[in-house]
């Protein structure tokens, strides 16, 4: 289970869900599998596949994520307080996204991956 928040970069698109995705706590996405994964998005109804490059940044993005973001009605957020999500693994590659209904305490850190971790789990 990955909790995730919702992020945006400096050209998105609250029509389109272009320049949306999210981001994970710390080291959480170095346990991402390399390559492509499936998200279930459950406001489209389906699963979609996402490029996912871990080496290079804590996030993943996708407009059909930013579908998802706007389809829920989180965008806009107030600044520093993005909408949070969670993310369950249902296969090596698979992830079923839901979201967080808790009111989030503090800081992800809490979450982050332990030292020497598979990056399967």
């Amino acid at each position: 289970m990955f909790f995730v928040s919702a992020w945006r970069s400096g050209g998105y698109s609250n029509v389109t869900g272009r320049g949306y995705g999210f981001r994970f706590s710390n080291k959480m996405h170095l346990l991402l599998p390399e390559g492509t994964l499936q998200l279930w998005l459950p406001a489209l109804g389906r699963w979609e596949s996402i490029k996912v490059a871990v080496s290079r940044c804590p996030e993943i993005r996708s407009k059909f994520i930013g579908q998802q973001i706007i389809a829920d009605g989180k965008v806009p957020w107030p600044k520093k307080q993005p909408p949070f999500y969670v993310m369950v693994r249902r296969d090596y590659a698979k992830f079923e996204l839901l979201p967080r209904t808790d009111p989030v305490y503090g800081s992800m850190a809490r979450f982050a991956a332990p030292k020497n971790a598979p990056r399967w789990l």
